[in-house]
């Protein structure tokens, strides 16, 4: 942290100097700057993609074995060398197999996959006040403009939040808003209203403005609810939220990095009534439900 007033004291001007070269950077705004792999709390977008494509439906059954053996090399899933058996979507997202999503991305495409992430908000201008990192989504572009190639392996990686795609945590927190309204983007904003000086005229009161109505149909989005619903419950999040007295929406991330994972989380709640978003990213987090417990503490006071 640092002194706001000391940053205003135009008598200590060494202070500002000093927080620029604090190897802990406190003046970096890490929610709206900081990009990190979203991991398998990209799995939602990449099941909406396939239902909106048709590739998928809620019925759909995909086995997983472990070991994905349509592309060469084979990747696995998560919890190989054991295996989820059948699963439908909600049940995917639920346990958060990593096969099903391998599938259904490419039978979709990374096409119809960036689509959708930018209808749920991801890489793209979301009207936010300040400066934000507008982030990448992971494509053929993006491994170009990385200096590297893309290739037909690419796509699994992609549907399964890794590869190029890269957010904030500000973005993911967007994103599960975005779900939680069912497609339809609203604009952020850290504003809720400006008072005049007296603090008894009120000048600007926010309300809420829509930058994007879905564009696909919203009953899509049911299966979504449920797996991740169902993830809070007997899911990735039990621990923390089994039996929370609310249902609440939630999506554990591992993203793999060159030393421990990283750890995102994202939720919204009450599940049948959304009012709250969240996001928690954790650097070296471990696993993904590491951050289910920060995201209670914040949902506390609001759900109870």
């Amino acid at each position: 942290g640092y002194d706001n007033n000391k940053l205003a004291n135009t008598m200590d001007s060494n202070y500002y100097s000093k927080l620029l070269n604090d190897s802990s950077r406190p003046l970096y705004n890490s929610a709206t700057q900081e990009k990190t792999a979203p991991g398998s709390t990209y799995k939602p977008l990449s099941a909406i993609a396939g239902l909106s494509e048709g590739v998928i439906t809620t019925s759909s059954i995909i086995n997983c074995s472990g070991i994905y053996k349509k592309v060469t090399p084979n990747p696995k899933c998560w919890a190989y060398p054991s295996a989820h058996g059948s699963l439908n979507v909600s049940q995917a997202i639920q346990h958060s197999c990593n096969i099903f999503f391998y599938d259904t991305g490419r039978r979709v495409g990374i096409d119809a996959i960036v689509e959708s992430a930018k209808m749920l908000g991801l890489g793209v201008d979301n009207g936010f006040e300040l400066w934000t990192n507008p982030g990448t989504i992971s494509s053929p572009e993006a491994a170009e403009a990385a200096g590297e190639n893309w290739y037909y392996g690419d796509v699994l990686q992609s549907s399964i939040g890794q590869r190029f795609n890269k957010y904030t945590p500000l973005q993911l927190a967007v994103y599960c808003m975005n779900i939680a309204n069912r497609g339809t983007q609203n604009r952020v904003t850290i504003l809720k209203s400006i008072k005049d000086y007296s603090m008894s005229d009120t000048l600007y009161e926010h309300e809420t403005e829509v930058l994007q109505e879905s564009t696909v149909d919203p009953s899509l989005f049911d299966p979504i609810f449920e797996g991740m619903v169902a993830a809070s419950r007997t899911g990735t999040a039990a621990t923390y939220f089994g039996s929370y007295p609310v249902d609440v929406a939630s999506k554990t991330g591992t993203p793999e990095t060159a030393d421990l994972p990283n750890s995102t989380f994202i939720c919204f709640a009450p599940a049948d009534d959304p009012q709250i978003a969240i996001s928690v990213v954790i650097e070296q987090g471990w696993h993904g439900y590491t951050g289910a417990p920060v995201a209670r503490d914040i949902l506390w006071p609001a759900e109870c």
